[in-house]
């Protein structure tokens, strides 16, 4: 029966790419295949072809569906985790995959040698722009492009299954893995009070310091992005502000844009050269090495309302109890960043211009993917002449290789599984309709039924 094949080849697939990494997403999501698989098997048992065919045929039909849809959804997690044996991806995600690890784990308190309590995002090739972070309760953020990805949205909501997309972009610019930094604080930042309790008195804090109304409301929208952005330059420092401007430098019109989710990219950046001042980084410096071409002040009312919140919104995240506890969890040693410091040493090794810095510890694989960006711009982009293809080649070669050898020790899988199972499963019911796979049928049925309902 293709339901017995469909559990046959998740099996095998299932041994061969379990890692301890992802322990905890890839036991949540054989709990809800294989669990559907059984009840679709169970309810095939059950027809008695004899007893009415018009019935039986009518089922099995409906199974049938169900089967081709339950193929699709494991289809769609299990090509992200078979990435990692692609040829064209593997480096880069195993490298992608340390930053993370780097990035999250910090947040945690307690040994490494700790489970913690929430899984680590899995990172994947997508052929998009730009990355996006999605957290298993942003079941909305893929939007509604096929219903495969509805379907599988829909999962995420109560799967501990979060998934950080990295653009195609990223196999042969590394230096883009410093966006890591920026992604990981959107699955850090719900985590720092229950019920989005941190989100919520951020947007407030925000709002606030700009004095409320339109200002307030319009600061307030943007908040989500601004606490990444704050996180970025946490974990990565001013490379963070360097490798953003590379997506963000535009012409003057658009640089002076607000957009709906973000203030304009020179507001945005401004922002960010204040974070890392506040951290002893040198972010004035970064900026001004951008060379931006801002107006003159009166060009534009609006930018210049924007532009003078900047020190007052920077000042006021700087001073947040919980952002103030979580840069000193993660650290921000300014000579991390300063001349000679270990950013700067990552660069010239990945150079080839000096030793491996001392790695293998929680910031090495964030230090290592902000010496790449200082690299890649010493190499391409500040250089009086574009280098030969060789060379570029070598230092993509030795930036994934450095990160993924950056690996720090230490237990990668969290708690989430046990808790997953210890709250009934996805459904979270503590009744026996709560059995793993129900949920996951239960959405492969309305599925199925909407596409009888397009076929009629």
């Amino acid at each position: 029966m293709e339901i017995a094949r469909l559990g046959n080849e998740f099996a095998e697939w299932f041994q061969d790419v379990s890692t301890e990494q992802y322990e905890t997403q890839l036991a949540a999501i054989k709990s809800e295949v294989i669990g559907a698989a059984t009840l679709i098997e169970q309810e095939l048992a059950s027809i008695d072809v004899d007893a009415d065919p018009g019935d039986a045929y009518g089922r099995c039909t409906g199974l049938e569906k169900q089967i081709t849809w339950l193929w699709r959804v494991w289809y769609y997690f299990r090509d992200k985790f078979n990435q990692r044996k692609d040829p064209r991806f593997a480096a880069t995600l195993e490298a992608a995959d340390e930053v993370v690890w780097s990035c999250y784990r910090p947040f945690f308190s307690g040994a490494l040698s700790e489970r913690v309590p929430e899984p680590a995002p899995l990172p994947y090739i997508e052929t998009e722009y730009s990355p996006l972070a999605l957290r298993r309760d942003q079941a909305q953020v893929l939007g509604a492009r096929n219903k495969e990805l509805d379907l599988v949205s829909d999962a995420f909501d109560s799967l501990p299954v979060p998934i950080l997309k990295l653009p195609i972009s990223t196999v042969s610019n590394p230096w883009m893995l410093v966006l890591i930094g920026h992604e990981t604080g959107h699955f850090i930042q719900p985590l720092i009070a229950p019920d989005d309790g941190f989100v919520k008195s951020f947007r407030t804090a925000i709002a606030d310091a700009v004095g409320g109304g339109d200002a307030g409301d319009r600061w307030g929208r943007w908040s989500i992005e601004i606490f990444a952005d704050w996180y970025s330059i946490v974990t990565m420092g001013t490379w963070a502000i360097w490798t953003i401007a590379q997506f963000e430098l535009a012409d003057q019109t658009v640089l002076t844009k607000r957009r709906a989710t973000y203030p304009s990219p020179l507001v945005r950046l401004e922002l960010m050269a204040a974070f890392a001042d506040g951290y002893q980084l040198a972010g004035a410096q970064a900026l001004r090495d951008l060379a931006l071409r801002a107006p003159a002040p009166g060009a534009s009312p609006e930018l210049d309302d924007d532009r003078a919140a900047v020190r007052t919104v920077a000042e006021t995240v700087l001073s947040l109890p919980e952002c103030k506890a979580l840069a000193d969890r993660v650290g921000v040693p300014a000579a991390d960043f300063a001349r000679a410091g270990l950013v700067e040493q990552w660069s010239a090794h990945l150079l080839e211009e000096g030793a491996v810095p001392v790695t293998r510890k929680p910031s090495s694989a964030r230090r290592a993917a902000a010496g790449a960006a200082q690299a890649w711009n010493d190499l391409v982009f500040a250089a009086d002449s574009l280098p030969d293809d060789e060379r570029v080649e070598a230092l993509r070669s030795r930036a994934r290789a450095a990160m993924k050898d950056a690996a720090m020790s230490g237990v990668r899988s969290s708690l989430a599984q046990e808790r997953f199972v210890a709250e009934g499963g996805a459904a979270g019911l503590p009744d026996p309709s709560s059995a793993p796979g129900r949920r996951l049928l239960h959405l492969i049925n309305a599925a199925a039924s909407e596409d009888e309902d397009e076929a009629l």
